[in-house]
């Protein structure tokens, strides 16, 4: 039986992954994608059995010991149907915890996607990511199963969030991709677009930043600063207010690090900033945050057009700028459509009251003061 529900007859190939049936008519290939794990060898069954054997019902640490051995063996699913059983043991199990992509905050647990993905990349491993893309790469090749090869290539992504021929073919398939909550731009005043979702941009190498952007704040001549060049606060987009970009959670926030002089930059890792988790399964970031500024804290309900923090150039940032991004649980960046800005042009300014970000161009956005607080 193929896809279309018409049936066929003549030589059938079975393979781990898809099924050919090929007559004098026709050619069919079926993509079989229950099977998702590299299967176990005979001596891992046994080995497998032996443990489980040996798991005591309640011993929360053993069952996630043993979904780390099964994650070795890249078995995700049954990896992960442990980690979750040692938490319905003991809901602080912080191996199964932090496996499933969460961490401490205080008194209670997390979800990170920024961890989650961390975690992937051991939990799939390159083997098991190579094995992945190929399906995905047949799936393309097949043309009508864009679903399934967009599965696929997500797996491959949170395994090896920069293997660019992945990022190319996933890009088409999550283009049209209609975001849950209503956004607003993080920002208030005339910026411009200077790096974007641009194909071969910087942005553009990471599945986590593939649509993201940064904005610098300009004046009526297009300037990005006034003043000695070498100096922080000559730039108008350093210590500008950031904004919720929609009502959310704080669930990740990084506000240790110090600016970096300019013409200096640090690793990504030591770059200030906040992340929100919004309904529907949607997170934003804003990055570049300045140490020392921040108006809220992890765990704080926030509303649209609440001031976060103050902007600085902490991070991989050698000049102010701010860095901003929408992202889904799987840590993959988002195409970004945002309400009520306007385009800044040649004869005057444009409204839009719901549209996508382009690089190169000037934005301005305002919000109530009352609610900024």
């Amino acid at each position: 039986m193929a896809n279309d529900g018409k049936s066929c007859t003549g030589t059938v190939t079975v393979g781990p992954h898809d099924l050919v049936c090929e007559n004098p008519a026709m050619r069919w290939t079926l993509a079989i994608t229950t099977i998702r794990d590299i299967e176990l060898s005979g001596d891992e069954q046994i080995e497998f059995d032996r443990r489980a054997k040996r798991l005591q019902p309640l011993d929360a640490g053993a069952i996630a010991d043993l979904g780390l051995w099964l994650k070795s063996k890249h078995q995700h699913a049954l990896a992960q149907e442990h980690f979750t059983k040692a938490l319905g043991v003991d809901p602080n199990c912080a191996v199964a915890r932090r496996e499933l992509g969460f961490e401490r905050k205080g008194d209670a647990w997390v979800y990170s996607p920024v961890l989650h993905q961390k975690m992937m990349y051991d939990w799939v491993g390159r083997k098991a990511a190579a094995f992945h893309f190929d399906l995905a790469k047949k799936l393309h090749a097949m043309g009508n199963q864009p679903a399934i090869e967009e599965k696929e290539l997500r797996r491959v992504l949170q395994a090896d969030a920069v293997r660019i021929e992945a990022i190319d073919m996933l890009r088409p398939l999550i283009a049209h991709v209609a975001l849950k909550n209503k956004y607003r731009l993080p920002v208030a005043g005339r910026w411009a677009a200077v790096s974007g979702a641009t194909v071969g941009s910087g942005h553009g190498g990471y599945s986590y930043m593939m649509n993201a952007f940064d904005f610098r704040r300009i004046d009526e001549q297009g300037r990005f600063y006034s003043g000695p060049p070498t100096e922080l606060k000559s730039y108008y987009t350093f210590e500008q207010p950031i904004y919720a970009m929609a009502d959310g959670e704080v669930y990740d926030m990084h506000a240790e690090y110090p600016d970096n002089p300019i013409g200096v930059s640090a690793s990504i890792e030591e770059g200030n900033r906040i992340g929100l988790r919004h309904a529907g399964g949607e997170y934003s970031i804003v990055g570049h945050l300045q140490k020392g500024s921040f108006k809220v804290k992890v765990g704080d309900k926030v509303k649209q057009g609440q001031i976060l923090a103050i902007l600085g150039n902490s991070g991989r940032s050698s000049s102010p700028h701010l860095h901003f991004a929408i992202f889904d649980g799987d840590g993959v960046s988002l195409p970004m459509t945002f309400q009520d800005f306007d385009v800044v042009e040649k004869d005057g300014k444009r409204h839009v009251d719901s549209g996508t970000l382009e690089e190169g161009r000037i934005y301005e956005n305002r919000f109530d003061a009352a609610k900024a607080k």
